[in-house]
């Protein structure tokens, strides 16, 4: 055994011993601590502190709020005025709150938002919130008159016409619940509200109101026949004034929207047996649609007065044409007025004949012209060269022409007269005339000088230069895309005498050619085929018919109303029908009024549309075409609201067409 020895004092050697041991144990110790986190020096520390982040809220009235701020959210309820997120935060660290969701039916803004902890609790940021408001809005399809008033509750709004859009001036907060109804109509329209009924902000607002017409409005006049007229005073309108009943009377449409007449046959101002001492009127009147007045603004309030004619060529508020019904009118490019002829009294006569004067009216001076014709009656005409202007040309004296107004010029056809003395005694016509307003001439266009032609047909749809309809009275016509149109009458088919025509023709003045379209070229088959009322059809037709009322759109369709002719049933009788053509189609529609002869008329409140609102059968009626498209009838010989008996009337009634 190997013996050690320590070299040196073992006692020397035992304390440098301890010391190794103590350095070993304090390390040791120090490695356990740091294992534990301990900051050393023999004893523990208290956690590092943490702070909450918060603030306040306003106006928050919905649910759906969420707060963020990092990955911490909050979800505030409805009305809660703070909010508290719920991870703590050491000091200096960053924050940044923002509304991650925000709130149903309201915007909620974030201030104070963005920091960075420092040592303390942060409440100081602020969530405010508003309710967002909806405004009720929509669309309008077809109002063309002032009068419609919309209401959402208390909430109303009035459209004026021809608008495309409404908002009602106060808006609503979300949820709130919204329901669009019409609580007054415009004259004459009828409106509907689709998609109108919601709640704000949950729905979108889509609501449309359409508006519609092809309703009768009877808006003046008397629902009796035989009225006379109410004449106040010459140039002033009022209330109280309204033309006498009458039929046959002229007509113009003025640039200014007003509504003119002149004259016809029926009760003046001074009657005191209404229906039995009727005659031939001379008044001229004004009528406003926007104010619903009359004016008498010149002529006489009496009838069978007798013209003044003047100097031909000069006007003069001392000129007027004697009075007369049946005559043709035209309203040239300028806004002057002519009247040609018609069945009445010329100058120093009281006896009514046939004339062939022809005037001119200025309504800005208010004034009348003789220009051309005789001043007496029953005269011979002058044709001339066929189509050569010349001034001596002039017409027959005659009543009842279709007349046109087109390439500047007043154009006359046919009516019942003068030939050009072939016949000593009055007869059908089918002579063309136009007279130009600048040189002042008449031409013979086409047709016949000779009285009691039939017509030439040839073959349907085809224009020729030998084709011409046969000679009539009373027949209906239109402008349309440039072309004139021509609708029955009593007269002359290709084969036959006198009956109600239905036979439709157009005339080219570019080619100077007529076109026959459809209907009988034989004066057969004349009862009306209705169809479907508002349906379209190749068969449709209206009945064979004279002295009904016609107008053209904007859109270039042609309406056609009553007269005297043939019903559904071949009945003949007073009409109140009321048709439109499709001139690109060539096909007719029955709109509106009866398919049978002699209906009364259905006149409602006065002033207020009616789906059963329609005027009385009745011929000789007078029309214009108003502002968007507006169809304006008056008077005529027909049925009043009761009345079997034919009476003259003086109602006025429009409707807007669709």
């Amino acid at each position: 055994m190997k013996t050690i020895h320590f070299r040196g004092n073992v006692n020397e050697r035992r304390p440098t011993l301890q010391r190794m041991i103590v350095r070993m144990s304090a390390a040791a110790l120090a490695l356990v601590l740091a294992a534990c986190g301990g900051s050393g020096g023999g004893g523990g520390s208290n956690p590092a502190p943490t702070y909450q982040l918060g603030g306040s809220i306003s106006g928050l009235a919905a649910t759906g709020l969420v707060l963020q701020s990092g990955a911490d959210t909050v979800s505030p309820a409805s009305g809660a005025s703070s909010f508290v997120f719920a991870t703590r935060l050491g000091a200096a660290t960053s924050y940044n709150v923002s509304v991650k969701t925000q709130p149903a039916g309201q915007t909620c803004a974030v201030t104070n938002g963005s920091g960075t902890i420092s040592n303390v609790d942060v409440n100081t940021v602020q969530v405010a919130c508003t309710t967002i408001t909806y405004t009720i809005s929509g669309t309008i399809d077809g109002l063309i008159r002032a009068g419609l008033m919309l209401s959402d509750g208390p909430d109303t709004l009035s459209p004026p016409a021809n608008a495309t859009s409404f908002s009602f001036p106060q808006p609503l907060s979300y949820g709130t619940a919204y329901s669009i109804t019409v609580t007054a109509l415009p004259s004459g329209q009828t409106c509907q509200v689709s998609n109108g009924s919601g709640t704000a902000g949950v729905n979108p607002v889509a609501a449309l109101v359409s508006c519609a017409g092809q309703q009768w409005t009877w808006l003046s006049g008397s629902s009796t026949g035989n009225a006379v007229g109410i004449y106040g005073t010459k140039g002033s309108a009022a209330a109280g004034n309204v033309p006498g009943a009458r039929a046959g009377s002229a007509t113009w449409a003025d640039t200014q929207g007003a509504l003119w007449l002149f004259g016809g046959y029926g009760n003046d101002g001074l009657g005191t047996d209404p229906g039995h001492d009727t005659g031939y009127l001379s008044d001229l009147w004004k009528y406003s649609p926007t104010s619903g007045l009359w004016t008498w603004v010149a002529g006489s309030n009496a009838s069978l007065v007798s013209g003044v004619y003047g100097t031909q060529g000069t006007a003069s508020a001392g000129n007027h044409p004697g009075g007369r019904n049946f005559a043709s009118y035209w309203m040239d490019s300028a806004g002057a007025m002519w009247l040609f002829g018609g069945h009445g009294l010329g100058e120093s006569t009281t006896t009514p004949n046939e004339l062939n004067d022809l005037w001119r009216f200025d309504p800005v001076a208010q004034q009348w012209t003789w220009v051309n014709g005789a001043k007496s009656a029953n005269n011979f005409g002058l044709y001339g060269m066929l189509g050569v202007a010349a001034a001596s040309n002039v017409p027959g004296s005659r009543q009842g022409a279709a007349h046109w107004f087109g390439n500047g010029k007043l154009w006359l056809f046919g009516g019942y007269g003068f030939d050009d003395g072939t016949h000593t005694q009055t007869t059908q016509l089918n002579d063309l005339w136009s007279f130009d307003p600048v040189t002042g001439q008449w031409a013979w266009e086409a047709g016949s000088s000779v009285g009691s032609a039939s017509g030439v047909y040839g073959t349907r749809g085809v224009a020729d230069p030998a084709n011409a309809p046969g000679a009539r009275r009373f027949a209906a016509a239109w402008v349309s895309n440039g072309k004139f149109w021509m609708y029955g009458g009593d007269g002359y088919a290709s084969v036959g005498g006198n009956v109600p025509l239905n036979d439709l023709w157009q005339y080219d003045p570019a080619t100077g050619q007529w076109t026959w379209l459809n209907g009988s070229d034989t004066g057969t088959a004349l009862a009306g085929v209705y169809g479907t009322k508002g349906v379209a059809a190749p068969a449709n037709i209206p009945g064979g018919r004279n002295q009904a009322t016609a107008w053209s759109d904007s859109l270039g369709s042609i309406w056609l109303l009553g007269g005297e002719g043939y019903d559904g049933a071949g009945t003949l009788g007073t009409l109140n029908d009321l048709w439109k053509l499709n001139t690109v189609s060539g096909e007719w529609t029955w709109t509106n009024g009866a398919s049978t002869a002699n209906d009364f008329g259905h006149y409602g409140t006065l002033g207020s549309a009616g789906a059963t609102n329609t005027p009385g059968g009745r011929s000789l009626a007078v029309s214009w075409l108003g502002a968007n498209d507006t169809l304006w009838l008056m008077g005529g010989y027909g049925h009043d609201s009761a009345d079997p008996v034919l009476r003259y009337l003086n109602d006025l009634w429009f409707i807007i067409p669709q």
